[in-house]
């Protein structure tokens, strides 16, 4: 048998298939018979980053999403204010070589376009190199009307989940 969902795959094996398939000595198949529900995750790691440059509460932003093996992003939520609310989200951001936006320092970051609200754009830059570890650095930046009214640079403290 075998089920999938959107990032789960679960498998049910014969007992003896699945003891002799894991490197056992064939000698301890077991009894067999029955069936072993064996859970096969997808790798993907939940990140969430909080605003710690400054900025009015009703302004200060949060951004949660997932990291793949590679540290690619997938289903991001830009959230802003006191209430969180939902403000852009995208489900495959876009990488960016070379990406020249924003007005400081992002050194050792690569930039993901989450693409547009309206004619604003949105970035997330995360680790050069990917995501190591349980916190890393990162930056979100908003384009007002595509950079003609200016530009948003937060910079990001984030966990892993």
């Amino acid at each position: 048998m075998l089920w999938s969902s959107k990032r789960s795959i679960v498998l049910a094996l014969p007992v003896s298939l699945a003891v002799a398939g894991c490197g056992a000595d064939p000698g301890t198949s077991g009894s067999g018979g029955g069936e072993q529900t064996v859970l096969v995750t997808d790798g993907l790691r939940s990140f969430t980053c909080i605003q710690t440059s400054s900025g009015r509460a009703e302004n200060r932003q949060q951004v949660t999403g997932q990291l793949d093996a590679d540290s690619t992003p997938l289903n991001v939520q830009v959230f802003r204010g006191r209430t969180l609310r939902l403000e852009h989200s995208s489900a495959t951001p876009t990488p960016v070589p070379n990406y020249l936006g924003g007005y400081y320092e992002r050194a050792g970051l690569f930039a993901w376009s989450l693409g547009s609200e309206g004619t604003n754009d949105y970035y997330l830059l995360l680790p050069l190199g990917g995501v190591n570890g349980s916190t890393f650095g990162g930056q979100l930046q908003l384009f007002f009307n595509h950079g003609t009214y200016g530009v948003w640079q937060k910079v990001l403290s984030c966990t892993v989940n």
